[in-house]
């Protein structure tokens, strides 16, 4: 299993930060173990990489047009129940900008898109507020259209730099009203690259016991790192010395689930980030590359949101349609290796339109020429009696 805990992203801001950008870093923060262990608990065993910058800044966006009780359980899971619309964009806005603007020798690319369905009138400060302050495209596009799912993923790859190339299969539903897309693109060079020829194959332990070999790199030198006991910590810097790869290892064989379920937002800021001291050391590391896919509804479902998935879902400052979430998933791309790292990120929350049952029309049946006749047990189906009446005599 691969525990790996994002690039850095949203935990390294230097210079100024306002007091509300503080504040929904670490709600997002709080909400990336959140997330991590609902998903460890669905998929036990299994390698897991999310990009949780990328599934909150999604919900963000969307719980910008949310009302009622849709945008209290969405506040509650987030932790931005404090924060006004314009205020959680401005915030956003500010870690996007302080993000790409420090990554000075590394990639970092954040793109935001909505696409609506042409028969769906976003309410304008829905759309002005996506596009001027979460740099969002927004526009409308007809999902019934075999073309339309090749237009969203054609954003997808050129954001992701080729790495996620599919994000939906069309056509879509007739009853999707809008697609809210997020794309995040890293790659970067360890500040302290990994010497190809340390690197050999090592044993290492599965989850039940057994071994495999793998390709391990070696490193020496000096890391930010704190070893607790249970577990060590250290981080790996990039080129930009600002992101770095933060390994976990638990003391203990077969622990890192335990891990993942006691971590939160507080322990990862006061008792992690703040025992880390520069040390010198050698780190042992594995090459590794994950493509990773997660349909998301049941875990956020679980972490406490509920009516933004029914039917009386409450997005009222998004359209006047009756609008609910049909499904919020993410795929993953990540690769680990001795000149640095490369991961990408997809987000995507199709939303429904909820239709009233088609009313019931008066008809006229003149029945003026030959016709069948059956009668039949509609239990069982069986057809007792089968005729053609031409002449009714």
């Amino acid at each position: 299993m691969v525990l790996c805990l994002g690039l850095g992203i949203g935990c390294m801001l230097r210079g100024a930060v306002s007091s509300d950008q503080e504040k929904l870093a670490q709600a997002n923060t709080d909400f990336a173990f959140k997330l991590l262990q609902e998903l460890v608990r669905e998929q036990p065993g299994k390698n897991i990489f999310i990009s949780p910058y990328s599934i909150s800044t999604v919900l963000q966006m969307v719980r910008n047009g949310a009302a009622g009780e849709t945008k209290t359980e969405l506040d509650r899971v987030l932790g931005t129940t404090n924060f006004a619309p314009a205020n959680l964009a401005q915030a956003y806005a500010e870690i996007a900008n302080s993000l790409k603007k420090g990554s000075t020798n590394t990639v970092l690319d954040i793109a935001n898109s909505i696409w609506f369905a042409p028969n769906v009138q976003l309410k304008p400060e829905f759309a002005a507020l996506n596009r001027e302050v979460y740099g969002a495209t927004v526009g409308p596009l007809d999902f019934t259209d075999p073309r339309s799912s090749g237009i969203v993923n054609a954003w997808a790859s050129q954001n992701t730099h080729g790495k996620i190339a599919e994000v939906v299969r069309g056509p879509l539903s007739g009853l999707t009203g809008a697609l809210i897309v997020n794309a995040v693109y890293f790659k970067g060079m360890w500040a302290s690259r990994f010497d190809p020829v340390k690197t050999k194959d090592r044993a290492f332990k599965l989850v039940g016991g057994k071994e495999k070999q793998v390709p391990m790199m070696e490193n020496s030198g000096e890391f930010a790192y704190f070893d607790t006991g249970a577990y060590q910590i250290i981080r790996l810097p990039y080129q930009d010395r600002r992101l770095g790869m933060y390994i976990l290892l638990p003391s203990v064989e077969g622990r890192v689930a335990k891990l993942s379920g006691e971590m939160d937002g507080a322990r990862w800021r006061t008792n992690l980030l703040a025992g880390l001291n520069d040390k010198s050391g050698r780190i042992i590391l594995p090459h590794f590359t994950l493509e990773y896919e997660a349909e998301l509804n049941r875990p956020l479902s679980t972490l406490g949101v509920n009516h933004a998935f029914k039917g009386d879902a409450a997005f009222t400052g998004i359209s006047e349609e009756s609008l609910f979430i049909e499904r919020i998933k993410q795929k993953t791309f990540v690769k680990v290796d001795e000149e640095g790292s490369e991961a990408a990120a997809v987000s995507s929350l199709k939303l429904f339109i909820k239709r009233a049952g088609p009313r019931d029309q008066p008809f006229t049946m003149i029945v003026d020429r030959p016709f069948l006749c059956v009668i039949s047990d509609q239990e069982t189906g069986s057809i007792l009696f089968l005729g053609m009446v031409q002449d009714p005599g």
